[in-house]
């Protein structure tokens, strides 16, 4: 299976844009500048060989296996939230399965927390989701197209790894063009190991057609990883058309294009109905994104993964 990045070229009447992440201009204006011009009038988009996904096989496999069990991780998790006493030994070695293969570093109470109040987590009210908040410390990317490098660097600096975007930029293969996301999550997995910390992250594909199951599947995948303490990698794409979904701060766009990475950093399921997806934005030009620190729900952030992919 092959996943291509596009990279896009807007055209108007007098500026270019190139989308390879995120939209920037030939002449280096702010994204505040670019949105004050006319509209763009037309847009064209090719692939490009050097962004071609070469995920082998087994690493496809990987991913597939790895969500499969996080599922079922979730599932037991929201079980655990609404009647404690449904977890059984089975579901517990589930847990610890997933955990001795994924996630070493992990505990089953973390999975648990009501079954485990012990741990310093206020029980919740019977049929309440959960919730989890990493505040990864990430930094505004150094150019328009390390949104990769700067979501790995924020990943691993939040479980306490020292690197920087460059470095995770030369570990990703990154070019002018973007970062593969089967390269960011090699990348991160090189530092398997560091500071006590185990990373076995994989990439899972969204159908690209918009279902409910791709939302169960993210959203499950998403709240297991980060309900382990580490960060996820959500591969977005945003198109300019009305009533589009968005991440927060996008409300405008010119290009009728826009691929970017964000970092997870955590989730709140109090309301099932309505679970919210915290992220990190880096986007250097984005002067409106106030402390980067941002939210939407997770129905939008499965919509703007569906053709792209999640790292988890």
């Amino acid at each position: 299976m092959k996943k291509v990045l596009k990279r896009c070229i807007a055209i108007g009447t007098s500026t270019i844009l190139l989308i390879s992440m995120f939209a920037t201009t030939a002449s280096a204006q702010s994204w505040n500048d670019v949105n004050a011009k006319a509209p763009v009038s037309n847009v064209a988009c090719e692939n490009s060989a050097n962004l071609v996904n070469n995920s082998s096989a087994s690493d496809i496999a990987f991913g597939l296996k790895k969500s499969e069990m996080a599922n079922k991780v979730a599932t037991i998790t929201e079980n655990d939230q609404s009647d404690p006493t449904s977890v059984t030994s089975d579901d517990v070695a589930t847990i610890q399965s997933y955990i001795n293969t994924y996630a070493p570093d992990a505990n089953v109470n973390m999975y648990l927390p009501k079954k485990n109040p012990k741990i310093g987590i206020t029980p919740m009210l019977a049929g309440d989701g959960s919730s989890k908040f990493l505040n990864l410390p990430g930094q505004v990317q150094l150019n328009d197209y390390y949104c990769g490098p700067e979501t790995a660097y924020a990943i691993l600096g939040g479980r306490g790894i020292s690197t920087t975007q460059a470095k995770m930029a030369t570990l990703a293969g990154t070019t002018s063009s973007g970062t593969v996301m089967s390269n960011l999550l090699s990348a991160m997995n090189s530092y398997n190991g560091t500071n006590g910390n185990y990373f076995k992250y994989a990439v899972v594909y969204g159908p690209g057609s918009n279902t409910t199951a791709w939302y169960n599947t993210m959203t499950a995948d998403a709240i297991t990883t980060l309900n382990g303490g580490y960060g996820t990698v959500y591969n977005v794409h945003m198109v300019n058309t009305p009533g589009s979904a968005r991440l927060a701060g996008y409300d405008t766009m010119v290009a009728s294009n826009i691929y970017h990475y964000v970092a997870g950093e955590g989730y709140n399921s109090t309301n099932t109905s309505n679970r919210i997806c915290d992220y990190y934005d880096s986007n250097n030009e984005k002067s409106n994104l106030g402390t980067r620190h941002e939210q939407i729900s997770f129905t939008t952030m499965a919509i703007l993964t569906d053709d792209m992919s999640i790292g988890f």
